[in-house]
């Protein structure tokens, strides 16, 4: 079922995912901003312009927020910019339903930069994760569909 023009979240009444609109801009950034994520309001305008935005709306505002990169080329990977979810509707599922949106959506592998605090995260969501070189890490989970 849709609600708001989207793919309703299992088990969380109220809450859709769909593709961010211009007029998403300024909710996506207040949470963004509110999770202290590093990527400014022209970096979203771009990508919400070319469709690599995904937004959790309840009652017309934004609650969660996923940032795509775009593709550098046609077998490049796509890596998840941003992800973040308001501080009080943690922990139910919408930024893995965020992800599995994109991970839906895209013709190609996600990958992720992250510090350890979110490693379980990504690793429920099946990415395989590595260590990087400055105490980050990273993942990569495959397209479904190209595997």
């Amino acid at each position: 079922m849709n609600g708001e023009h989207g793919d309703e979240v299992p088990g969380i009444a109220g809450i859709a995912i769909r593709r961010a609109e211009r007029g998403d801009l300024v909710g996506t950034m207040n949470v963004l901003d509110t999770a202290l994520l590093a990527i400014g309001a022209p970096t979203v305008r771009e990508r919400i312009e070319a469709g690599t935005v995904f937004v959790a709306i309840e009652n017309g505002r934004v609650r969660g927020a996923l940032v795509l990169s775009e593709a550098l080329g046609e077998d490049s990977d796509v890596e998840i910019e941003a992800v973040a979810v308001r501080r009080r509707y943690r922990r139910r599922g919408i930024a893995s339903a965020l992800v599995e949106r994109a991970r839906r959506e895209s013709e190609r592998a996600l990958i992720a930069e992250f510090d350890g605090r979110v490693r379980p995260f990504y690793e429920t969501l099946g990415f395989q994760v590595r260590p990087t070189d400055d105490g980050r890490f990273r993942g990569h989970s495959a397209n479904d569909r190209n595997e």
